[in-house]
């Protein structure tokens, strides 16, 4: 990721305006790996100021994919923060970034939950994840709605 990921420009912009990078080297920082149970290199962590895991993943990814996982772990931030107008917007912008996405279909499913917290209810969460299951009708997260769609 040294070599192509991370100096990509729009992942530059993308981590020096969101987040404060901490690289570990797996020798030098066994207990960091250990305790945000990263168990293969290179593992990307999303975390809040008091240490809460938001996201993570593992593996090489392209820069286009890596800007996709860390808006991902931003919409889950916010959520968390109960900032749900943020995290609807960032799920939005995930989801229509990356129509094609592996992402996308579970972006839409917590865009719906976000929607759903924001105190609107479950009727607004209903027009996302029927969209949802539209277009990503086979995906797990379209089986995890069906039950409210149905009813």
């Amino acid at each position: 990721m040294d070599a192509v990921t991370y100096p990509d420009p729009t992942v530059v912009d993308e981590v020096a305006g969101n987040f404060v990078p901490v690289k570990l080297l797996n020798k030098e920082n066994v207990d960091l790996l250990k305790k945000y149970n990263v168990r293969w290199l290179p593992g990307v962590v999303v975390t809040d100021g008091q240490e809460r895991v938001h996201h993570q993943w593992v593996g090489w990814l392209a820069p286009g994919e890596f800007r996709m996982e860390a808006l991902f772990g931003r919409g889950h931030a916010e959520l968390a923060r109960k900032r749900f107008d943020a995290a609807c917007a960032m799920f939005e912008e995930l989801s229509r970034a990356w129509p094609e996405g592996e992402r996308t279909p579970e972006a839409y499913y917590w865009w719906g939950v976000a929607e759903f917290r924001r105190g609107s209810g479950l009727q607004s969460a209903l027009p996302r994840w029927r969209e949802m299951v539209s277009r990503y009708g086979k995906s797990q997260w379209a089986r995890k709605v069906e039950i409210y769609l149905t009813t």
